[in-house]
């Protein structure tokens, strides 16, 4: 399914309502801070200048006009919240599970909508999104690209003019569009809120820019020879392609590119205040869940073939580990969250506790876990 054709999934009504409500919106437009660019509003495709919605405070700060952004709202326009998956925590989960599928980042954005839109724009995303309608109701159309079935390039832009499907979303709905297929969607019936959760497929593009970052530590790292004799400039090209063949058809180019991608990927963004920040970083009971802040913790841990040691990577950053603590740091990061009293359980006494509080400690140090409050404490 993913990547090869649109999809539609009826659902039922409350599916998604612990993932968001206009409660939710209204919260984040009153409390969250909100103003352009994470916040913009579009009408007839156009977006709409953020003078007329936002102005700076008596703070200094940027503030959200009420009257203003409602009015825009009821002539017409789209209100468009940008990475909310960082704002709200259900969509946040949401996107996590669907990276737990995917194996590559997903974001979230909201959608809001209101009456009668003007023309309707074609549109044609370079990811892929499922849309998930949240309140009310939209109707859409979506093509597919003539690349599709004819083997030639996304890049050409050229679609169906006849939809390969068009339906209306209900609340509990679900639309997959893949990248490079074109759609376009209005409201129906008044008020509309749905959630869009997009990622982005690895191309070849991708491998060729891993390749080129291995081969920068080699002789084409250097200049060309361009004022060289045609005999050294040929040597040049031969060791191009000899080097460029080696790299890419090396065993596991293809995996390791794909590993490296989600090794390196933003983590995400949590705080374990006050204890994270104390000198000696850990939780105040044993009942506290270590979770982990990477998104694919199963790859972000790299074995030193050449010395005693483990690397964890958040993000591009390493913190390195003595391999004594190999088994509780993959324990840790494998689980998808563990409490402090488990792991004391699985690895005493034959690992020393200071040693198993001290490679906690040292995790959080990192920014590799965050402390989930037990149920009751929060």
């Amino acid at each position: 399914m993913v990547g090869r054709a649109a999809v539609h999934i009826t659902g039922t009504v409350g599916r998604l309502s612990g993932v968001a409500s206009w409660r939710t919106l209204n919260r984040l437009l009153s409390f969250g801070g909100l103003s352009y660019p994470r916040l913009r509003l579009f009408k007839g495709g156009v977006e709409c200048p953020e003078q007329l919605y936002v102005e700076a405070g008596h703070t200094g700060s940027p503030r959200l006009l009420v009257r203003e952004l409602t009015n825009a709202l009821r002539g017409g326009a789209t209100l468009a919240i940008e990475a909310v998956d960082e704002l709200h925590e259900p969509i946040s989960h949401l996107c996590e599970a669907l990276e737990g599928v995917l194996a590559v980042p997903v974001q979230a954005d909201m959608f809001a909508s209101w009456g009668e839109p003007a023309l309707p724009i074609m549109r044609c995303n370079e990811h892929d999104v499922f849309i998930f309608q949240v309140e009310g109701r939209r109707k859409w159309w979506v093509h597919c690209p003539i690349a599709n079935r004819t083997g030639t390039s996304l890049s050409s832009g050229e679609f169906y003019r006849e939809a390969t499907w068009c339906g209306t979303l209900v609340e509990g709905d679900l639309l997959y569009v893949p990248r490079a297929w074109h759609h376009r969607d209005e409201p129906e019936d008044g008020a509309s809120l749905s959630v869009a959760a997009k990622f982005r497929h690895p191309t070849g593009l991708d491998l060729i820019g891993r390749v080129a970052h291995q081969l920068s530590s080699t002789k084409l790292g250097s200049g060309i020879p361009r004022f060289a004799a045609a005999r050294e400039l040929s040597e040049y090209l031969t060791l191009f392609q000899r080097e460029l063949v080696e790299t890419a058809g090396r065993a596991g180019a293809l995996v390791g590119a794909l590993t490296e991608m989600r090794m390196v990927a933003d983590p995400r963004v949590r705080f374990s205040l006050p204890w994270s920040a104390e000198q000696v970083p850990l939780p105040p009971s044993g009942d506290h869940r270590l979770v982990p802040l990477m998104r694919f913790p199963d790859v972000c841990i790299r074995h030193c073939a050449d010395e005693d040691a483990i690397e964890v990577f958040v993000g591009p950053a390493a913190t390195r580990f003595d391999s004594a603590v190999a088994p509780i740091v993959e324990r840790v990061l494998r689980s998808g969250g563990v409490t402090m009293r488990q792991l004391l359980e699985a690895f005493e006494p034959e690992v020393p506790r200071e040693r198993i509080l001290q490679c906690v400690a040292q995790l959080i140090a990192s920014g590799a876990l965050w402390l989930r409050e037990a149920i009751g404490r929060r």
